[in-house]
């Protein structure tokens, strides 16, 4: 069977690869910039940059054609439709790798397969992948190709942990972990976020491929079980034998406003994000086999994740925004304590005054 990956050797597309290569009876060809080949001599390359439309079109073109197409890399309507001019009747299967982020955040626990698409329009990632969405999905009504959409939660794989949402790097967060340092939380840290390894989505993957099943049909690759943010970062801690984790908590909406590049906390984040996965599990063969613990050993085992943390870089304004916050949080505090005594003397008296009257009633008194 041939199949084209656009991408492909990032973090989905290389545990990808590696499933259909183990597998056997693929001939694969990878279509990227050709900066990293992981295996030489066993998969066939198109290399070019998809920004440079007509070329990457021209190529991909004169490679087919296909029995599935994958694209892990179309993060928006314009890319879809470079995708539709190279491919467009020249595959079978078209599998799109889209986002959970598609779909309208804060409404409803677990959100269908087929939940409303309105992504916030200033959360760019989700609005843009769910306009390609929608693209794709008028060329397989015009029978370009069969359509099959995976939606990924976060995923992992065991060099990366996206588990940071204030500092630029993840490293710099886990060593403040490590080091018994506050960590920010967005509001109370208890909404939900699912988080899988790419190992286990690279299955659905694989499962997808020439599954008529899964022609038309949208799949969501989520977790069974869910956790907190607070817990995932008590899972670092506890794999880094670290202290106990000491939390700052910032509302959501004003951690997005005080911080730039935050604005995704308020667009998205902040709300629980829970997923039916029924479909994946009956269609694809979708399992969860890498729990968080496992992912948090995973990571912390290998060498790679240590350099990370020792090299991160300082990111200072992290306890600036803390300092300020708790500067804030104390002023406003004391100010609403004094705003509040007044009242509460006001009602506590009319509630004696009441009180008097009743108790001179009861005596046969004028009340």
């Amino acid at each position: 069977m041939k199949v084209l990956i656009i991408g492909g050797t990032g973090n989905i597309g290389t545990a990808i690869t590696q499933q259909l290569l183990d597998r056997g009876g693929f001939d694969i060809t990878l279509c990227n910039r050709g900066s990293s080949d992981e295996w030489p001599g066993r998969t066939e390359r198109v290399i070019c940059d998809r920004h440079d439309r007509a070329r990457f079109e021209e190529s991909v073109r004169r490679a087919g054609p296909w029995d599935c197409a994958i694209d892990m890399i179309c993060f928006g309507p314009e890319e879809a439709r470079s995708d539709i001019r190279a491919v467009g009747g020249r595959t079978r299967q078209f599998i799109f790798t889209s986002s959970v982020d598609v779909y309208t955040k804060g409404k409803t626990y677990p959100m269908p397969v087929d939940f409303e698409r309105k992504p916030v329009l200033g959360y760019a990632y989700g609005y843009n992948k769910a306009q390609a969405e929608f693209v794709f999905e008028e060329a397989a009504a015009r029978g370009e190709f069969a359509l099959t959409i995976i939606r990924p939660v976060a995923t992992t794989n065991d060099t990366w942990l996206p588990l940071t949402f204030v500092a630029p790097v993840h490293g710099y967060v886990m060593r403040r972990i490590r080091d018994g340092k506050p960590i920010i939380m967005h509001g109370d840290g208890t909404a939900v976020w699912p988080f899988t390894h790419r190992d286990d989505v690279a299955v659905a993957y694989a499962n997808a491929i020439g599954n008529p099943r899964a022609y038309g049909r949208a799949y969501v690759t989520s977790p069974d079980v869910y956790h907190s943010w607070m817990e995932y970062y008590r899972a670092a801690a506890r794999v880094l034998g670290a202290p106990e984790v000491q939390f700052v908590h910032i509302p959501s909406a004003l951690l997005a406003r005080m911080v730039r590049g935050c604005d995704w906390i308020a667009d998205n984040i902040q709300y629980s994000n829970v997923y039916d996965n029924t479909p994946a599990k009956q269609d694809l063969g979708f399992r969860i086999t890498v729990t968080l613990e496992d992912i948090m050993r995973r990571w912390f085992a290998n060498p790679r994740a240590r350099e990370v943390i020792e090299t991160a870089a300082d990111y200072p304004e992290y306890d600036r925004i803390i300092a300020a916050w708790r500067e804030h949080e104390e002023e406003m505090v004391r100010q609403c304590r004094q705003w509040r005594l007044a009242p509460e003397r006001d009602a506590m008296a009319r509630v004696e005054a009441t009180r008097e009257r009743a108790a001179r009633a009861a005596q046969g008194g004028h009340p």
